[in-house]
């Protein structure tokens, strides 16, 4: 097992394969323990596993009266609040000798059975046993406080986040459509659009997923030997020398094989080495909405040489049939650590924002695609202090309260006209030169020579993307 990091009120617990060590927790209710692993209530007071295995316990059973007669039912139903797929997390601690404990993740809903609970649970890690009725801590960790809330590396695997638009038609090989996820391909590509979907609400998928990607060829090309979807995660040293579960889930127009890979990607600069690629397995997709889900061992580095320009990464990639028309429907694409895959991991759409913004950005109205005459809503804006037709250092700047990955790349939009500068809203006129400076992870700023016929005070305006994708 991995190494483990929980932090608790400002207190560090670490669980590894080599050894075991447990600081005391944060302050809980207390119970007793009892070591029945039967059905049905654990008697006022006690809390019990279905296993006396921990690790292959599935339910906790609790009462909902602690070992002092307090009633607590209301505060054990805040452990399944979160709509993520591990609610959160419970430590159970021995009071009386601290390093015997145990932690579980939260899988699912609570029961309320009553005069009990019983709670979906998944072991984590832990110390020595728990004895029979010795009084044990007990502490509910939200979701919001668990460790591991990013236990995906995919990000954006929601198919959720689409800045750059939600539709593309044949797009460029090697260019990103919905964040994160780029299309490669070669030969007579054919016609094609990659776009973003919604499930329909009353849809079992659509209760609780919004969005899916789709490839539909509609011209099948031909002398094609690539046709891929691929992310790339930062950092070929990601989970090297490890085992990852790879899931999504998917469906298409007939039964399609898609099959799965991991490359690790040393990156430029210097002599890096050769990309090395791993088959992960084949998703075999129906018209039936289904989950693929695989184990792989990553490779280890030894030998190999990482670039020097910090692009390096290990990058998933979809295959897709070549030189066919075809519907292809991905959502929900996850990569762990670990052998076994676990349910798809929700954070909500302004988490997922969030992750996609060190990697591409822009100032646009997020529902607006970045273009040229795209409107002023969003746009930045700067007072002119000089005259006509003369030269205005950083009239603009922007900086970023979180960094890009690396120094973007810059793009400017005119929010009312067709130039790629920036644009005098109160006259209504292009500027002339715009030129970019100081462009870093942080921000940038712009210098324009002014438009013809302005003056001092006159608002000035203009659009960017910035693009730090690997």
């Amino acid at each position: 097992m991995a190494n483990l990091t929980l932090n608790v009120s400002q207190k560090t617990l670490k669980l590894s394969k080599a050894g075991r060590q447990g600081p005391p927790g944060p302050a809980g209710f207390q119970f007793k323990w009892n070591t029945s692993t039967a059905s049905g209530d654990p008697t006022s007071g006690y809390l019990k596993l279905d296993n006396s295995t921990y690790s292959a316990a599935t339910t906790l059973r609790i009462s909902e009266t602690d070992a002092y007669g307090r009633a607590v039912g209301a505060w054990l139903a805040t452990i399944d609040d979160a709509s993520a797929a591990i609610r959160g997390r419970i430590i159970l601690m021995d009071a009386a000798t601290p390093a015997n404990f145990a932690i579980f993740n939260v899988t699912g809903d609570l029961t309320d059975s009553g005069t009990y609970d019983q709670i979906p649970i998944a072991y984590v890690g832990g110390g020595g046993p728990l004895s029979s009725d010795v009084v044990i801590t007990v502490t509910l960790l939200p979701a919001s406080n668990a460790s591991g809330a990013n236990k995906n590396a995919i990000i954006n695997g929601a198919m959720e986040v689409a800045q750059r638009g939600t539709s593309f038609a044949t797009p460029a090989s090697g260019s990103y459509t919905l964040d994160r996820w780029r299309v490669n391909y070669d030969g007579t590509i054919g016609t094609f659009t990659l776009s973003q979907q919604a499930f329909a609400v009353n849809t079992p998928a659509g209760r609780e997923r919004k969005n899916f990607l789709r490839w539909a060829q509609t011209a099948a090309g031909s002398g094609s030997t690539v046709r891929q979807i691929r992310q790339r995660i930062r950092g070929v040293k990601s989970f090297a020398g490890q085992t990852v579960a790879v899931s999504l889930y998917g469906q298409a127009d007939a039964a399609r094989n898609v099959t799965v890979s991991l490359v690790q990607n040393f990156g430029t600069g210097g002599s890096p080495s050769a990309s090395v690629s791993t088959s992960v397995g084949t998703a075999a997709l129906t018209t039936t909405p289904g989950r693929s889900t695989f184990a792989v061992a990553v490779p280890n580095l030894s030998g190999k040489t990482i670039g020097t320009n910090g692009d390096d990464c290990l990058e998933l990639a979809f295959s897709l049939p070549l030189n066919v028309t075809m519907t292809i429907d991905l959502w929900d694409v996850q990569v762990e650590l670990g052998g076994a895959a676990t349910e798809f991991q929700r954070v909500g759409f302004d988490q997922y924002l969030r992750e996609c913004l060190p990697y591409y950005r822009k100032s646009f109205p997020y529902a607006t695609a970045p273009a040229q005459n795209a409107g002023v809503a969003g746009c930045l804006s700067g007072v002119q202090v000089v005259g006509a037709a003369a030269a205005q250092a950083q009239m603009i700047s922007v900086h970023w309260e979180e960094p890009m990955r690396a120094s973007p790349t810059l793009t400017t939009y005119s929010p009312l006209s067709a130039n790629a500068v920036v644009y005098n809203e109160t006259v209504a006129a292009i500027c002339g030169a715009t030129t970019q400076l100081n462009v870093g992870d942080h921000g940038f700023s712009l210098s324009v020579t002014t438009a013809a016929g302005s003056a001092a005070g006159n608002r000035n305006s203009v659009h960017y993307t910035a693009d730090a994708e690997l």
